[in-house]
């Protein structure tokens, strides 16, 4: 069986309300990538207004069309800015299908244990 993409734990970069402000006041949505002007949301200004934060470009680029047909999609944690960077037009984990069965059979029998 592949990687689990369907951990418990999600990425603190796909949570709406995290950003990184690098030293300079540029605000980006994650750590783990060069701080590239390309990836930039904003920028915080002298006065610690925020400048032209554009939340948008995060938010529509999290889910791809290829992810809206996997079954996966309600519980993946693949991070979202691995999914930015993914130019290909599927799943950056390439994940088969009885694989994905086995990871939701997985995340299930962990709930039901947790609540019983």
């Amino acid at each position: 069986m592949g990687d689990s993409v369907c951990s418990t734990a999600y990425c603190y970069a796909d949570y709406d309300n995290s950003y990184v402000i690098n030293f300079n006041g540029d605000i980006y949505k994650c750590t783990a990538r060069d701080f590239d002007p390309t990836n930039k949301l904003g920028k915080i200004n002298e006065k610690g207004e925020l400048v032209n934060l554009n939340t948008n470009y995060w938010l529509y680029n999290r889910i791809k069309p290829f992810c809206t047909d996997c079954i996966l999609l309600p519980i993946c944690t693949i991070c979202s800015q691995a999914h930015r960077e993914n130019l290909k037009k599927a799943c950056p984990k390439m994940i088969s299908e009885e694989d994905k069965e086995r990871q939701i059979k997985k995340r299930f029998e962990k709930l039901f244990s947790e609540y019983l």
